[in-house]
């Protein structure tokens, strides 16, 4: 998920989320599983979400983190 530079900072990105969030708690999910680049893992956290370990090296150099919710 990402949001067009021009329009961060705006609660687009937090809005988008809880509409997926309710969307996946309206089937039945019972928590939501996702990987974070570096540079977005302080968005998850102010969105509820917990870092559960790091993840995976993408082209050698974005860091990415396994994050986690439950809905």
């Amino acid at each position: 998920m990402a949001v067009d530079e021009r329009y961060r900072n705006r609660g687009i990105g937090s809005e988008m989320l809880k509409e997926l969030e309710r969307v996946a708690r309206e089937k039945g999910a019972k928590y939501i599983v996702l990987e974070a680049r570096e540079n977005a893992v302080n968005f998850y956290l102010k969105n509820g979400y917990v870092m559960v370990k790091k993840s995976f090296l993408l082209f050698d150099s974005i860091q990415h983190y396994r994050m986690m919710k439950r809905l």
